[in-house]
C-alpha cells in the first residue's frame, strides 16, 4: 500500500513539475496557422514559413526549403545601405552585379508575364514598408531558374526577401511565398 501510496505522489509530482515548467515557457500565440517561425540572431524581423518546409540556417543566410527533393527556397538578406540610398538606387546598383553573375540568360519578367530586358518592378509593401517585387529568369550551371525578389528599405538597412525556384517548379510554390511575405513584419 504504501509503494502505491509512493508511486501515485512521485507521478503527480512529476505532472506538477511539468506543468509549472510548461508556464514558464512563452507562447507564441502571433504564428500564423500552418506556419512556423524562423528563428535568427537578427531580432529586427519576424519571418514564417509554411510548416512544412525546412529551415536551413547553415549559410549564414536565413532560409527554407520546400523540401528535401524540392529545393525551392526563400532566403531573407539584410544589411545596412548609405544614407539617401532608395529603393529603385539600390536596384540599379545591385542589378549590375545580376548582369555579371548571370550574364545574357537573365531576362526580367514584367507584370504581363513577358520576358524584358530591363527591371520590371512591381510596388509593393513588406512588413507595412514600401517594397520593390522584381521577378526574373536566369540559367545556374545550364539549369533555368526563376527568382522573385523584393527589397525593402527600412532604419538604414535594405532587406531583400529571394525566392528561388527551377522554372518548371516556380509556380507551384508562388501561394506559399505570397503567405511568406504577407506574414513577414518588422519588430
Amino acid at each position: 500500500m504504501k509503494t502505491i501510496k509512493r508511486i501515485i505522489s512521485l507521478l503527480i509530482t512529476a505532472a506538477l513539475c511539468l506543468a509549472f515548467a510548461a508556464c514558464g515557457e512563452a507562447v507564441d500565440t502571433d504564428v500564423p496557422d500552418g506556419m512556423k517561425k524562423v528563428e535568427s540572431d537578427v531580432k529586427s524581423y519576424t519571418l514564417y514559413v509554411p510548416q512544412s518546409w525546412i529551415v536551413d540556417m547553415s549559410t549564414g543566410t536565413v532560409s527554407a526549403y520546400a523540401s528535401a527533393t524540392d529545393r525551392s527556397n526563400v532566403s531573407l538578406t539584410a544589411f545596412a545601405v548609405t544614407a539617401g540610398t532608395t529603393l529603385d538606387g539600390f536596384w540599379s546598383e545591385y542589378a549590375g552585379q545580376f548582369k555579371e553573375t548571370f550574364g545574357d540568360s537573365m531576362k526580367y519578367i514584367d507584370a504581363k508575364g513577358d520576358e524584358v530586358d530591363e527591371p520590371a518592378p512591381s510596388k509593393t509593401t513588406l512588413g507595412g514598408s514600401e517594397a520593390n517585387r522584381y521577378e526574373y529568369r536566369a540559367k545556374v550551371a545550364g539549369d533555368l531558374y526563376r527568382f522573385m525578389q523584393v527589397t525593402c528599405l527600412t532604419a538604414g538597412s535594405v532587406y531583400i526577401i529571394t525566392y528561388t525556384a527551377a522554372d518548371e517548379a516556380y509556380d507551384s510554390h508562388v501561394e506559399d511565398v505570397n503567405a511568406i511575405l504577407a506574414n513577414f513584419r518588422f519588430n
